[in-house]
């Protein structure tokens, strides 16, 4: 393959689904990665390559060397001070603003100092030093590597490391004379890095880019839940608090895995800020789906949480959806699940009305499929009545649950039964919308919410009442998600 002179970081796929493989790899004429596959199984290696003659060539042998497929993309170095520049490297002094078509640069170079300390090493001999403004790259959209190197022959080093807002590096620290290494990936969906470092005049002295493989579809599709407090899987020290997203796996079968990312207190902003979105977009494969529920939060006066409706809540959305579409994932928007909240005419309300309505034009404008569990939750809601309601939500009475022994009334989130409910509402909606997902269920709201639920099993007994008068003993079992049976 033709390719400008350049270092490039190639990485090939392996193997058949009806034979055994095993593969040699060269490159430019040397060694580079041996490959072995059993029949039905792949095999995927990465290796650096430099190009000094204007193209690429591998060479290919072994016992039925399937390759399936080639992804070739450039490694970016740079080299930063005002010294000598190491082979290969791009150099970035205190005057290399960021332009669009060099593709990176300091956003100010006036925060910027070049230094040159004079010996012979070129990465470690000069250094930029930063304060107060980033360093952008423009990237294809993809996760990457990214290696930095810092340090200063006469003076100690000390800094945070940030990337797209992230903190990815707390206290890298050198000595004089001394240079640390730190290495941390970040997925870019917008098309540049931006690198910040912060602390009392930070060095940098070099900086390695390497894109990350694109990853291949997992045997089973993974549903990623991206959401607040409602959403988020609680340890037993909470019980019976739970949220739906712990139980939804209750409602499919082993076909299809769900992972609960879901945290208390975030909304669509502050789980970006945190890094969370991060974490799932660098975790995703082809045809895993991310569910998206936010809205509580997104309405707090809280500066970290609050966003407007119609413009900062829907741009932070847009992320969530664009992130998973370019790995090739299924994002599902879910409209923000109801409160134990009612009307003077004792019927349950929207208290997210904006988030609501920003939410459903998302879906519109990028084409999203929606799931409208504000709207099925509250008919639910409607269903059971004010005081039914209760045995959904946390209202625990004192002195029944060790973990809360005060008692709690709470209209936002939800004990067990509440968790199990809403999960099946959730699987309903899937079942309605074009999800490749199916629960097993043709009509999961065919199962009937369990009665007297709430004083269920507070001493986690299998002889309770609950079951000696269920119809179907083993279907109330399987609901609560929580024992097993034996017998």
């Amino acid at each position: 393959m033709n390719l400008p002179d350049d270092d490039y970081e190639v990485t090939i796929l392996s193997g058949d689904m009806n034979t055994a493989s095993s593969l040699s790899v060269e490159a430019e004429g040397r060694r580079a990665a041996d490959l072995a596959s059993a029949a039905g199984s792949f095999d995927q290696r990465s290796f650096p390559v430099r190009v000094r003659d204007g193209q690429l060539n591998l060479a290919f042998s072994g016992v039925h060397p399937a390759v399936n497929a080639i992804e070739i993309s450039k490694i970016y170095q740079f080299d930063f001070g005002s010294g000598r520049v190491e082979p290969g490297y791009s150099k970035v002094t205190d005057s290399t603003g960021y332009q669009s078509g060099r593709g990176y640069g300091f956003a100010d170079p006036t925060k910027v100092v070049s230094v040159d300390q004079g010996t012979s090493d070129a990465p470690r001999s000069d250094f930029v030093i930063v304060n107060g403004t980033s360093f952008d790259v423009d990237l294809p959209n993809g996760d990457y590597k990214v290696t930095l190197l810092a340090g200063d022959q006469t003076a100690p080093n000390l800094m945070d490391v940030l990337a797209e807002g992230l903190s990815k590096v707390k206290a890298l620290s050198s000595a004089a004379g001394q240079y640390a290494e730190a290495s941390f990936t970040v997925a870019v969906i917008d098309g540049q890095l931006n690198l910040e470092l912060a602390g009392t005049d930070p060095r940098i002295n070099a900086l390695t880019i390497t894109k990350s493989p694109n990853r291949v579809q997992g045997e089973i599709p993974n549903v990623y839940i991206a959401g607040d407090s409602t959403v988020m899987t609680y340890s037993s020290r909470y019980y019976p608090q739970a949220g739906w997203g712990q139980k939804i796996a209750s409602y499919f079968t082993d076909g299809v895995k769900f992972t609960n990312k879901a945290i208390g207190g975030r909304s669509s902003k502050s789980f970006v800020k945190d890094g969370r979105l991060d974490a799932i977009l660098t975790e995703i494969r082809p045809g895993d789906e991310l569910f998206i529920q936010f809205g509580h939060n997104d309405a707090s006066s809280v500066p970290e949480r609050h966003t407007d409706p119609y413009t900062t809540y829907k741009q932070y959305l847009s992320m969530y959806v664009d992130g998973a579409r370019r790995r090739h994932a299924v994002p599902v928007l879910i409209t923000p699940v109801g409160r134990r909240s009612w009307d003077e005419a004792g019927r349950f309300k929207n208290d997210f009305p904006d988030y609501y309505e920003a939410m459903k034009q998302v879906a519109a404008e990028k084409n999203v499929p929606l799931l409208d569990l504000n709207a099925r939750s509250i008919a639910f809601y409607n269903s059971v009545g004010i005081e039914g309601t209760k045995s959904l939500f946390l209202w625990l009475a004192p002195g029944v649950y060790p973990n809360w022994p005060n008692g709690v009334q709470d209209n936002t989130h939800f004990q067990e039964a509440g968790a199990v409910e809403i999960a099946r509402l959730v699987s309903a909606a899937i079942r309605d919308s074009n999800l490749p997902i199916r629960p097993p269920l043709s009509d999961p709201e065919s199962i009937e919410p369990i009665q007297g639920i709430k004083e269920a099993i507070p001493n986690e007994r299998l002889d309770h009442e609950i079951f000696k008068s269920a119809a179907d003993p083993i279907r109330v079992v399987r609901q609560l998600g929580r024992f097993s049976c034996e017998g």
